[in-house]
């Protein structure tokens, strides 16, 4: 059964905001307050074979996803980096970075992600996977999160 998981615990959700270093995004929040995940973990609920994680699995994700992240090259290529992403809606620099959080995974090991950076992507979820990097937006757009 496909079905959504009853409520985060809120302690699950101080716990993942404290191993991430910052409150989540207040939609994200109450959407794991409304259900943590799925029951069945076989299965994917978003298009594009996502599965949305619990509270717990945002925080463990995310702590392996930032392992990829160069802040060397990031910090290397500076502003280049984020204009060639607004430019042409990919960034393997990006990938990792630790103000992306990891929202659902795919069955294949991809991700989507929830922007937390300042930027004008902020509350914005894009895909992640680790050959082509992090593509701006959703290639399967019947997925829309609103955040302010």
């Amino acid at each position: 059964m496909r079905t959504l998981a009853p409520p985060a615990d809120p302690a699950d959700i101080a716990a993942a905001e404290r191993v991430i270093g910052r409150p989540l995004l207040k939609p994200l929040a109450i959407s794991l307050l409304r259900h943590d995940g799925l029951l069945d973990q076989r299965f994917s609920l978003l298009p594009g074979f996502y599965r949305p994680m619990s509270a717990r699995e945002i925080a463990a994700e995310w702590q392996l996803f930032t392992r990829f992240y160069n802040k060397r090259t990031a910090d290397e290529e500076g502003e280049e980096a984020d204009h060639a992403f607004m430019k042409i809606g990919a960034s393997h620099v990006l990938y990792g970075h630790p103000q992306l959080i990891p929202i659902a995974r795919d069955l294949g090991g991809g991700h989507l992600v929830l922007d937390h950076r300042p930027e004008i992507d902020r509350g914005r979820v894009h895909e992640a996977e680790a050959v082509e990097g992090i593509m701006r937006g959703i290639r399967s757009q019947a997925v829309a999160v609103a955040v302010p």
